[in-house]
């Protein structure tokens, strides 16, 4: 018995960083404590950004969603919030954009957003193995997480107007990321020259 807490203690931390999403081209699987989600995409078009600090980043587009992955490479961390970032991007894209409403659950927020009268949904999802953001034009996957506190959004106040590229893609400069290696301060030591 004196033995258990030295096995019980790896199979805690293993729990906590082992990832609960799965998303591939064809479908995308979010698993908290007490929320389920599965999604097979249909007519999708799928793009692999780049940037110097990410890996396995991916961005699907369907009728109805629009989802990013961005994942950091070991060295590289967010030079800020990645909620934040995405926050401002979108507030860039679209047009008068107003936050109206909220919803929190584990590692998922949901936002219910207005602009030009017209509404849509972004969910924001985190665990061990990165962030995934998603554009929800008309509700399906949010009435889903939400369970039920935000509806489907009528076909007549939909926005038209739909995201082409994602935060990476649309990124010319990157600066959303550093090298952790970046933050150590560098010792520069004077040269004595012999005379």
């Amino acid at each position: 018995m004196r033995y258990l807490p030295f096995v019980v203690l790896p199979l805690f931390f293993t729990g906590c960083t082992t990832p609960n999403h799965t998303l591939t081209k064809e479908q995308l699987s979010l698993n908290t404590q007490t929320l389920h989600y599965n999604k097979k995409f249909e007519n999708q078009t799928v793009v692999y950004p780049y940037a110097r600090c990410t890996q396995n980043t991916i961005a699907i587009k369907t009728n109805t969603l629009f989802i990013e992955k961005i994942a950091t490479k070991p060295k590289c961390q967010w030079s800020g919030s990645a909620l934040g970032f995405y926050k401002d991007f979108l507030n860039n894209t679209f047009q008068n954009l107003k936050e109206i409403d909220i919803y929190k659950k584990d590692t998922i927020e949901i936002y219910k957003y207005a602009t030009e009268e017209k509404l849509f949904y972004f969910i924001s999802y985190y665990d061990a193995s990165g962030d995934i953001f998603v554009l929800d034009y008309i509700g399906d996957m949010t009435a889903s997480l939400s369970e039920g506190k935000f509806p489907l959004i009528k076909k007549e106040n939909q926005v038209k107007t739909k995201l082409d590229k994602g935060l990476l893609s649309s990124s010319v400069l990157g600066s959303y990321f550093q090298s952790t290696k970046d933050n150590a301060q560098d010792t520069t030591l004077p040269i004595i020259l012999n005379k």
